[in-house]
């Protein structure tokens, strides 16, 4: 991701889809930021391991996170750089835990590193004296989309409003700060993933979640106490990576190239501390054999593992195949090829739109209004939809009063609407 990241910074990039930015593969600024903060969290932690025994490796991962953090640097995006501060502060307290005098150090590196972050944290939230560098004004618009994630939550405690339909909710549960903050901002997520996920599935689905996350922080202070003063890079990378992670997850969405890193960290710790365990042996070899068969995995469980990997691609083939299907569409520029790509099995809500703003670009304005009609009869939350409907010089009287009862319920603070 570094040597591709460096190439897109040179301006060489074979592929045309990093114009002026960088972002690896990830697609967005701010995931790259993210993403290369746990690459250098997790570099530092073995280049502390490294100095001792092997400078020639530690000096290569100097170099790495040089880089890395230049990168982040170019991107903008200060999102990197908290998950490397967060990173460093774990890896500096786990590594003074194998010091002498670490009962008098690590307290000192405590207080001392929450005297430093309040007046940062103030800085981000744009507050104090570093508000002028930390502040951005994305931060504040973080601050609505977290706003109607929680509106969600507590609007449907139980279930939520349904897996990736935050979006769909979004202009009901703004409020009217952040309608007036952004009269046509619109988003598909909360920019808080403990609350994307308490919003998609509600209170139950959260408190799975955070069982998961206690389950692998009782690993981790297990092996912390284990350790006995001894640093372990494989450990304090883990940890550190893992915890400024969940930092990022504060502020960030739950996009795949860095959110997996996530659930790989939260078990990985988990599995860190059964690999290290003291292991229970017997003196009798048949108990041990026996203790031992208890603990494979049963013979039906490859097959199990077979037949829910074909049914993920299974269900995954339809929505691949109509993206796939309605781009081929798309290329044509022609409405007769478009429409039908939107309706084949596997396609949203997101098709029919943007066939609906291709009709509105030609114009076809008979085509427009027949996409609006079967776009708001399938996704009736379609705000777009009903404004189509509203607007159109085709549209009934009696259409437009339906239009506009269900944009006011949709968007209930939009000026326009009242």
């Amino acid at each position: 991701m570094t040597l591709y990241c460096l190439v897109q910074m040179s301006g060489n990039d074979p592929i045309g889809w990093s114009y002026k930015s960088t972002f690896g593969t990830l697609g967005n600024v701010n995931f790259l930021s993210a993403f290369m903060g746990l690459v250098t969290v997790t570099a530092f932690a073995y280049c502390l391991h490294f100095l001792k025994g092997n400078f020639s490796k530690a000096l290569l991962l100097m170099l790495l996170i040089f880089i890395d953090l230049v990168i982040v640097a170019s991107t903008g995006s200060i999102q990197g750089l908290m998950i490397f501060a967060a990173g460093i502060v774990v890896i500096v307290f786990l590594w003074l835990r194998s010091v002498k005098y670490y009962k008098v150090t690590q307290p000192i590196f405590a207080v001392s590193t929450f005297i430093v972050a309040v007046p940062v944290v103030l800085g981000i939230l744009s507050y104090g004296p570093l508000a002028p560098f930390l502040f951005q004004n994305s931060t504040k618009l973080r601050g609505d989309y977290i706003h109607a994630g929680w509106e969600m939550t507590t609007r449907f405690p139980i279930f939520g409003v349904g897996m990736d339909s935050y979006g769909d909710w979004y202009r009901e549960t703004r409020g009217q700060l952040s309608t007036e903050a952004g009269i046509d901002r619109i988003a598909n997520t909360a920019h808080n993933i403990f609350l994307d996920i308490s919003s998609n599935g509600g209170f139950p689905l959260l408190a799975g979640y955070l069982a998961m996350l206690v389950l692998a922080t009782l690993s981790a202070f297990r092996v912390y106490k284990s350790l006995n003063g001894r640093y372990d890079p494989v450990f304090s990378a883990l940890l550190a990576a893992w915890i400024a992670y969940q930092v990022q997850a504060l502020i960030s969405i739950n996009q795949i190239g860095v959110g997996v890193w996530g659930w790989i960290f939260t078990g990985a710790l988990i599995g860190y501390r059964a690999a290290t365990a003291p292991k229970v042996t017997s003196a009798n070899p048949s108990v041990a054999r026996k203790n031992l068969k208890g603990q494979l995995l049963p013979a039906g469980a490859g097959l199990v593992s077979i037949a829910g990997a074909s049914l993920g691609f299974l269900l995954a083939w339809f929505p691949v195949k109509a993206d796939a299907d309605y781009i081929s569409a798309v290329r044509t520029r022609s409405l007769e090829n478009i429409v039908p790509a939107t309706r084949l099995f596997g396609s949203t809500s997101w098709h029919s739109e943007m066939a609906l703003n291709q009709a509105f670009q030609i114009p076809a304005p008979a085509q427009a209004k027949e996409i609006a009609i079967y776009l708001v009869q399938n996704y009736p939350r379609s705000n777009f939809g009903w404004k189509a409907i509203y607007f159109s010089e085709l549209s009934t009287p009696e259409e437009r009063e339906v239009a506009l009862t269900k944009l006011k319920q949709l968007d209930p603070f939009y000026p326009d609407w009242r």
